[in-house]
């Protein structure tokens, strides 16, 4: 594949086009026209520009629908891969395929096909699916499901770019079988997640000149250990690569070393190593590493890192460009919470997750403080004992203006805790909100009902909070709630009284998802939800 245009930050490779083209039966009825459009996606299928140069043609020529269905896809092509459930489109992505499936699809094979980017790009199945869809599409996406076998030449997989193999207990053999294959070498991202390939496996995969076009490589949960971490830190063939997953491998901290010190990955920008037992000295080697200064993701969780780690991490100035940083359930403490308050080079970042890591109200308060993190949007502290005092430390900070997203979840803060949140007039951007297992009882629900500054909400969980009848009463009487479409109030105990109450409110109408989960309602209380005028478009758990 030869270097044709930048797209997400990297330099694309034109990509070698299997001959004859073949297109499905739907665009046959706009010509030539039509087909050099085509093959122009073909050729750079990663580059969204010709697909809205696609669109405008079809706009003029009578396809408006599908028209705004690849407009609307080309806007998400950056974060999906083809094979996420169609459930999670938006709804307006939903609504078009939905009614236009059909059309679209016409004199294809019943086939399970992948769309991406508004086009069918590919198929779930085996070798024998893959080979009948080539006849039909240009097959460029391909999950593999549970029975497919890897083998032989795999010649129907050229032209592919996009391969998924993930849970089939490939092994190193399997991993071997691909390494092999020239007709892989258009490859941009492979996923081998759940294969146990182990150090082998992830040798061969390395070692392969075939894989030089990989720009997203997932490895997760496959046991590669150190030494496949190191083969991978020495591979002359992935130096394209910007999306790296090495989580659950037991790389431990010489594997990350070995990471941290190749320049082969200088490229990278996002990087998951969670679960692998790194400790404070792969952070160390980590944050000592000018390779990895182009990282804008990094996801250290579960990882045994403590309060040095963390302090490593902090002083790092080659991690100035990150964005989102992970370090859940590590073992930093307020110690280590303060380094990364006190941090003069962690000011991009607008994802933080700190969850279970013991910071306390002390952790709080230090972050709370810092103007470091004032472009935070995302803060995960669930889990870590801050109490009503950390809360208010948090909900008195100018600094968190900006955040959207706010989980406290398991913190005892209380009542008290909860009503200093309502009141903050800094946390009047948030859209979802998490106080769940925080024994904010009815008085706590109603402080949050009456809050103005919460009127953005639209997720709110308040599960497991000992909430009763009044403070459902409360919820459901507030003007400040209508935004929201989901709200979690499993584990409570608001009874019948509270169930009516939610259903009699018309400040509810938005919801789709209300979890009401062991609640104790009875027959009134669930039939009253069930014929509430203002939650027909609503999915209610727990009746």
């Amino acid at each position: 594949m030869e270097e044709s245009g930048i797209f997400g930050g990297f330099v694309m490779r034109e990509r070698e086009v299997p001959e004859p083209l073949v297109v499905e039966p739907w665009w046959r009825r706009f010509g030539s026209p039509a087909l050099t459009l085509l093959r122009q996606i073909a050729q750079r299928p990663l580059d969204p520009l010709p697909r809205l140069i696609l669109a405008d043609f079809l706009e003029e020529n009578g396809a408006p629908a599908r028209a705004e269905f690849i407009r609307l896809q080309v806007q998400h092509m950056p974060e999906r891969w083809g094979w996420e459930d169609k459930e999670y489109w938006p709804q307006r992505e939903r609504e078009l395929w939905q009614r236009h499936r059909d059309e679209w699809l016409e004199g294809l094979p019943g086939l399970r096909w992948l769309v991406w980017g508004g086009l069918v790009e590919g198929v779930i199945g085996g070798a024998e699916e893959g080979r009948e869809a080539r006849q039909h599409v240009d097959l460029r996406r391909v999950v593999l499901n549970a029975g497919s076998i890897v083998q032989g030449r795999l010649e129907w997989l050229v032209g592919v770019v996009a391969l998924r193999a993930e849970g089939m207990r490939l092994g190193p053999v399997g991993a071997e079988a691909l390494a092999q294959s020239p007709h892989l070498h258009n490859l941009t991202t492979l996923n081998l997640s759940e294969n146990e390939i182990g150090a082998a496996g992830a040798k061969a995969l390395v070692q392969s000149p075939y894989l030089h076009n990989l720009t997203t490589l997932d490895l997760r949960v496959n046991g590669i250990g150190a030494a496949g971490a190191k083969a991978l830190a020495q591979s002359p063939y992935l130096q394209n690569l910007t999306t790296l997953d090495l989580s659950d491998n037991r790389i431990g901290a010489k594997g990350v070393q070995a990471l941290a010190q190749s320049p082969t990955l200088q490229n990278l920008t996002t990087l998951d190593l969670a679960l692998n037992r790194i400790g404070d000295a792969g952070a160390k080697g980590l944050a000592q590493s000018p390779h990895l200064q182009n990282l804008i993701t990094l996801d250290l969780g579960w990882n045994e890192i403590g309060a040095v780690g963390a302090m490593a991490l902090a002083q790092s100035p080659y991690l100035q460009n990150l964005t989102t940083l992970d370090l859940g359930w590590n073992e930093i403490g307020a110690v280590g919470a303060e380094a990364l308050a006190q941090s003069p080079h962690l000011h991009n970042l607008t994802t933080l997750v700190l969850s279970g890591n013991r910071i306390g109200a002390a952790g709080a308060a230090a972050l709370a403080q810092s103007p470091t993190l004032q472009n935070l949007t995302t803060l995960n502290l669930g889990y870590n004992e801050i109490g009503a005092a950390g809360a208010e430390a948090l909900a008195q900070s100018p600094h968190l203006h900006n955040l959207t997203t706010l989980d406290l979840r398991v913190n005892g803060i209380g009542a008290a805790g909860a009503k200093a949140l309502a009141q903050s007039p800094h946390l009047h951007n948030l859209t979802t909100l998490d106080l769940s297992w925080n024994s904010i009882g009815d008085a706590g629900a109603a402080a949050l009902a009456k809050s103005p500054h919460l009127h953005n909400l639209t997720e709110l969980n308040l599960g497991s909070n000992r909430i009763g009848a009044a403070g459902a009463e409360a919820l459901a009487q507030s003007p400040y709630l209508q935004n929201l479409t989901t709200l979690d109030l499993g584990g409570n105990e608001i009874g019948d009284a509270g169930a009516e109450a939610l259903a009699q409110s018309p400040h509810l109408h938005n919801l789709t998802t209300l979890d009401l989960n062991d609640n104790e309602i009875g027959d009134a209380g669930a039939e009253a939800l069930r014929n509430s005028p203002y939650l027909r478009r609503c999915k209610v758990w727990g009746l």
